[in-house]
């Protein structure tokens, strides 16, 4: 039985045959030296460049796109978020808002959304310390000024003691009930309604207004007043 030749034995014309097709496909894939093969070349490189530099802008413009849509996604986002620290101006603004919010988490502990009530009395928190900012700087009489914070601490505490209760364990977050909150942060919030409200002038720099129906009246009274006495003359 013929077997192949090995490589030692093989005829020389199939070796050097195989050099010769390695050598023509090596011509083929690298041109020659010759200058005048350069030029082509030259002028397909460049003509590359300037859609390599048109991607490469594009890239860049579609870069910056995308960072100023990111960077309005996230002012949208701020806008929304819930969070916002700003502060009532007004004491009956900065009461209206403790009244509404206190509703809001009520409503949310009801529903199971705790999520939700969590964020509120984080606000809660940062309302009732501007009000006692406030009550510390007002020029009051030192009694009122003892009474009003001690009823915004009351409501300070009792939301406390809410917050502690939603980070706890989560069996024990579906037992928060507001009813055991809500008397002490309603009376409290009564309390400091009425004394901050009474010395409204002093704690937000306001000067106190007149009551509008009481002038009205009291200028009526007196034109009828007039008018009957100049009937009479």
């Amino acid at each position: 039985m013929s077997r192949c030749p090995t490589l030692a034995k093989q005829p020389s014309h199939l070796f050097f045959g195989s050099v010769y097709a390695l050598l023509a496909g090596s011509l083929i894939l690298f041109p020659g030296c010759d200058t005048g093969n350069k030029s082509p070349v030259v002028v397909k490189e460049d003509a590359k460049a300037p859609a390599h530099t048109d991607d490469h802008d594009k890239s860049d413009h579609d870069h910056d796109h995308m960072d100023e849509d990111h960077s309005d996604e996230k002012s949208a986002q701020k806008a929304d978020d819930g969070h916002s620290h700003e502060m009532p101006a007004t004491v009956e603004a900065a009461i209206a808002q403790l009244k509404k919010v206190t509703g809001q988490v009520r409503q949310a502990l009801k529903s199971g959304e705790t999520d939700k009530a969590d964020s509120l009395v984080h606000s809660i928190g940062h309302l009732m310390e501007d009000l006692n900012e406030k009550i510390a700087a007002a020029k009051i009489d030192e009694k009122v000024k003892d009474a009003a914070t001690a009823a915004s601490n009351k409501i300070f505490e009792a939301y406390g003691e809410i917050d502690e209760a939603l980070h706890a364990a989560e069996d024990e977050i579906k037992k928060i009930d507001f009813g055991s909150f809500g008397p002490t942060i309603n009376k409290a919030t009564k309390n400091l309604e009425a004394l901050l409200l009474e010395a409204k002038d002093a704690v937000v720099g306001e000067k106190p207004k007149k009551d509008d129906k009481k002038a009205a009246a009291d200028k009526k009274a007196a034109d009828k007043k007039a008018a009957d006495k100049k009937a009479a003359d």
